[in-house]
């Protein structure tokens, strides 16, 4: 009787479980806004979780090449690689793929102010600043919003 009365809790508990169709493990895929990304080597990107209100916890594999945020905010630190970003809650998880390049992009450069005395000519010999190191610019144009304040010569 102590068998069968066992049998029955056990067939039931299942039929329970069948029927109103309980996942206990419930480990569904996070669904992230980039699944494969491609960035230049000082890029910064934001990745969101799609369509999930509950708290994310971010993961960069190489945090040497990338960083990621409490907010999923990437920074790229200046090297080339591969890494991948994790995010998890609870037993959820999504993932995407980010491949960092020297995509070679050109930098702007706004010059808002410069120093100098009335009817003085300045020097100006621009650099930019690439993989910690310094470089001329050695082809540049510079234009002035108010020719009445300077003047471009």
């Amino acid at each position: 009787m102590r068998n069968k009365n066992a049998l029955l809790f056990f067939a039931s508990a299942i039929m329970c479980f069948s029927i109103v169709g309980c996942n206990l493990n419930n480990k569904e895929p996070l669904t992230l806004s980039e699944t494969n990304l491609v960035l230049d080597k000082y890029a910064e990107y934001d990745i969101t979780v799609k369509d999930y209100d509950g708290v994310i916890n971010w993961a960069s594999s190489d945090e040497s090449l990338l960083t990621v945020s409490e907010s999923g905010h990437l920074s790229c630190l200046g090297k080339i690689g591969d890494v991948t970003i994790t995010a998890t809650s609870g037993n959820k998880k999504g993932s995407c793929s980010v491949s960092i390049k020297n995509q070679g992009k050109n930098p702007s450069i706004s010059v808002t102010d410069v120093l100098g005395f009335v009817d003085e000519k300045a020097k100006f010999e621009p650099q930019v600043r690439y993989d910690d190191e310094y470089y001329p610019l050695l082809s540049f144009s510079l234009t002035s919003s108010d020719s009445d304040i300077c003047r471009i010569e």
